[in-house]
């Protein structure tokens, strides 16, 4: 548990994490808090969609006819995601990232990053969906998950607190204990999130010499980038945090899901480029 700007005047500025579990998880044994409640997962993910709702509402980032009656902002990632939740005591919600894991095989079309103006535009289309490719391969042949991230939402009060990065770190940290990973995200200039995604070790997605630069996309009316990650390879700066996070999800965060599987993370395992679904079932 941490204190929000690093405080310790008052018991209510006190913030935990938890994670939210996709149906039917596979969770490693390393989590030691772990809770197989329906009701429990199904009210959290509504908090977390309440809350990304308002704040993506009050930046002009979505309009409230995106919204459900109920103010959530709901996106098709969300059932089939973790989701690491910055929760008071009494667990309210205050800040979510999402972080969604694509099998081995997965191809460019089965990622959210697929509709981003940079890799749909004629003029740079060609070479980001190479250095996308580039990196699916390179998970597939390093053994590593291949992750999209995202969703990112802090309430005001937190966005400029040291709750910020710990939620950033905290998906490190989640990575390497679900056995390592290459990520990638949509990232929005707003509240300085890329710069905070960059101090941590994110860097622009790059292929051939070149690198992706932000873009605007009219969607969410303001600048962004792709950023990419590789959980191994923080910045140096911050190992000492990320162990800190990774003690705290193992043995504090309570872990939420419904149809939780038990589960041994074991090492990464070498996957043929050319191998076939088929072909990996029956090996």
């Amino acid at each position: 548990m941490f204190r929000m700007n690093g405080s310790s005047a008052s018991s209510q500025a006190r913030r935990k994490l938890v994670l939210l579990a996709p149906e039917g998880a596979r969770i490693p044994e390393k989590f030691r808090n772990r809770k197989d409640d329906s009701r429990s997962r199904t009210h959290l993910l509504a908090e977390l969609q309440r809350l990304r709702g308002r704040v993506y509402l009050e930046d002009g980032a979505i309009k409230p006819r995106d919204l459900t009656s109920d103010k959530r902002h709901i996106q098709t990632a969300d059932e089939e995601s973790w989701h690491i939740l910055v929760a008071d005591e009494n667990n309210r919600v205050s800040g979510c990232a999402r972080y969604l894991s694509h099998s081995a095989f997965a191809r460019i079309e089965d990622l959210g990053v697929s509709s981003a103006p940079i890799v749909t535009s004629p003029l740079t289309r060609l070479w980001a969906r190479a250095a996308i490719d580039a990196q699916l391969q390179d998970a597939r042949d390093r053994g590593l998950g291949y992750v999209e991230v995202g969703g990112w939402a802090l309430t005001e009060e937190l966005r400029w607190s040291a709750a910020a990065l710990h939620l950033a770190l905290a998906s490190y940290a989640l990575a390497e204990i679900l056995g390592g990973c290459l990520s990638i995200g949509t990232v929005t200039h707003r509240h300085a999130s890329s710069s905070i995604l960059r101090r941590i070790g994110g860097a622009s997605l790059q292929y051939g010499g070149m690198e992706a630069g932000s873009y605007f996309d009219p969607r969410y009316g303001c600048d962004m980038e792709i950023l990419t990650f590789d959980s191994g390879k923080p910045n140096p700066k911050y190992k000492g945090m990320l162990l800190e996070i990774q003690k705290e999800l193992s043995m504090e965060a309570q872990v939420v899901g419904d149809s939780l599987v038990p589960a041994v993370i074991t090492e990464p395992v070498l996957v043929p480029a050319t191998a076939s679904l088929a072909q990996l079932s029956a090996a």
